[in-house]
């Protein structure tokens, strides 16, 4: 058997996603590790390179592009993590690129709340954002600019939701995990999505609060 590193560029799958996405590129393999967008799949010696050609791909899940980069095969897990966790630096690239074009989607997304209230032409997502970090910035500092700025960005995944929908709060913390699993391997420092909810809410309400005068 060997071992392949892959990359999977996009926001963060779970095990049955990844391991739906790799066997619909190369049939027969087995994902035996998943760390964030690091996956290890096995594969017989034999077809090391039918598979590294076959998952290197693009594929479209749920309406976004998820780009996989594989590496050599290895002969033990160790070494082919060993060798994705340098590739997820060789490739920082890729996923910084494929995080901007989903944040830009925040800028054509109009604020929900206000369009069920008949408001014509409501202000988007990235709009909101942008006064709230102000808000923020003049109430909490930089800590709490950049706050503001990342705290609505699960809605490039799911959309604006209603505060009274159903498994609004479930649906935004998952969207939020997936999103910032792509670059918090690059960004440590960045704050924690329910951080951001609890610290600063009140800077998103001020804001809500401003925008209805």
């Amino acid at each position: 058997m060997r071992y392949i590193a892959v990359l999977i560029v996009g926001p963060c799958l779970d095990r049955p996603e990844a391991e739906s996405l790799l066997s619909s590129l190369h049939p027969g393999g087995r994902l035996v590790r998943l760390e964030g967008p690091l996956a290890i799949y096995r594969i017989r010696r034999e077809e090391k390179e039918e598979a590294i050609r076959d998952l290197n791909a693009v594929r479209i899940l749920k309406g976004i592009p998820y780009v996989v980069v594989t590496y050599k095969t290895s002969g033990t897990i160790r070494k082919a993590l060993e060798v994705g966790r340098r590739g997820l630096y060789a490739k920082k690239h890729l996923f910084i690129l494929h995080f901007l074009h989903l944040v830009g989607r925040l800028k054509g997304l109009p604020r929900t709340g206000w369009r069920v209230r008949g408001i014509g032409n409501p202000e988007s997502v990235a709009e909101h954002s942008h006064r709230a970090s102000v808000l923020a910035f003049l109430l909490y500092g930089w800590e709490g600019a950049v706050s503001m700025l990342l705290h609505d960005l699960h809605e490039a995944l799911i959309g604006d939701l209603l505060p009274w929908e159903e498994g609004k709060e479930e649906a935004e913390g998952e969207a939020a995990r997936r999103l910032f699993c792509m670059i918090e391997h690059l960004y440590p420092e960045l704050p924690s999505y329910w951080a951001l909810q609890r610290e600063y809410r009140d800077a998103d309400l001020l804001e809500l609060q401003l925008q209805a005068v």
